[in-house]
């Protein structure tokens, strides 16, 4: 689900959406697509999602974390059912668990405890409360597709942002 314009019918296939708002990519996702609004879960990009800080106030959000997350705060995410994770970082050793969740998750930097970078984390952090569209979506070749979260803005503000810088 994405908020926007309907701008092209595509006969036998789908429809293009355009909306004005955030795109942050990943390096490496795993899962299909989920909306949810933005919740972040740490103060700064450098630290680890934490199993004690997911609570049942997180159920149907968007978990951003920092530099990891752990094999439990996963199970707990798992269990709260949220719609999906952003990290920097994820160990190597969780990817057999991260195949199998029902929900998105990217990373945002690489394998293994990475911090967020501080652009993509203040992008995410400033957004916290707002809905957003994840996907752990990857192919590499032919038509590359990299996992993403799309955070579209109201129309009226990103109107007011473009006259401003006219």
């Amino acid at each position: 689900t994405i908020y926007g314009t309907v701008s092209h019918v595509l006969e036998s296939y789908g429809v293009v959406i355009e909306t004005t708002g955030a795109l942050i990519q990943g390096v490496w996702g795993r899962g299909g697509d989920s909306f949810g609004t933005i919740k972040c879960m740490v103060s700064s990009p450098d630290e680890p999602l934490q199993v004690q800080a997911i609570d049942p106030s997180c159920h149907g959000t968007i978990l951003v974390g920092g530099s990891s997350v752990s094999d439990a705060a996963l199970k707990r995410a798992q269990e709260l059912q949220v719609r999906g994770i952003a990290v920097g970082g994820l160990s190597p050793a969780l990817i057999s668990q991260v195949e199998q969740l029902p929900f998105p998750l990217i990373v945002t930097e690489g394998m293994g405890e990475v911090p967020m970078s501080a652009p993509i984390f203040h992008l995410l952090a400033t957004n916290d409360g707002r809905e957003a569209t994840i996907t752990g979506r990857v192919r590499l070749r032919w038509g590359v597709v990299r996992p993403e979260i799309i955070i579209p803005l109201p129309a009226d503000s990103a109107s007011r942002r473009s006259a401003s810088n006219s």
